[in-house]
């Protein structure tokens, strides 16, 4: 099993990759001491970072046990549904969330700043400036987010150093 990273309001899908020696299985999923899913997958949208236990069992009683942690970003200012005009011209170190969209309608300057992009996220730049300055651009759950569009040849969207 790998951590994952997820957004507050996501499904996010565990999974796992070890199996006891032998035959057929059965799964026990554990929030902290409640079962959540007896499936060899559980979906979870945890508002908070959680961490996950899978028993694995085969029909000879062998278990192995698996930890993983859901990482949920509830720190992130929310920027769905808001537009650019509303926020100073340069933000720094701050971490933001996005889904659906995000208009920017006023030139703005991104540093050292992280984007949790939900899969329907899209921003969306009108008549403005948008500068990214080491700033961090992460996909919600395992779905690629939707895009950053220019709405005509006076926009402009500017990278420097940025991960996705």
């Amino acid at each position: 099993t790998t951590d994952i990273e997820a957004c507050i309001g996501t499904t996010s899908v565990l999974t796992t990759s070890t199996y006891p020696s032998g035959g057929t299985y059965s799964y026990e999923w554990y929030d902290g001491l409640n079962l959540i899913s007896t499936l060899s997958t559980a979906e979870v949208s945890p508002s908070v970072t959680t961490s996950y236990e899978v028993v694995i069992t085969n029909t000879d009683g062998c278990t192995e046990t698996e930890y993983l942690t859901v990482w949920v970003s509830s720190s992130a200012t929310d920027l769905s549904g808001l537009a650019s005009t509303s926020m100073p011209a340069s933000i720094t170190g701050e971490d933001f969330y996005i889904s659906g969209g995000f208009v920017v309608n006023d030139d703005i300057q991104f540093s050292l700043c992280t984007f949790y992009m939900d899969e329907d996220a899209v921003i969306d730049v009108q008549n403005s400036e948008l500068w990214f300055e080491r700033c961090t651009l992460k996909a919600c759950g395992t779905a690629m987010w939707d895009g950053i569009y220019l709405d005509d040849a006076t926009d402009e969207f500017a990278l420097s150093t940025i991960k996705f």
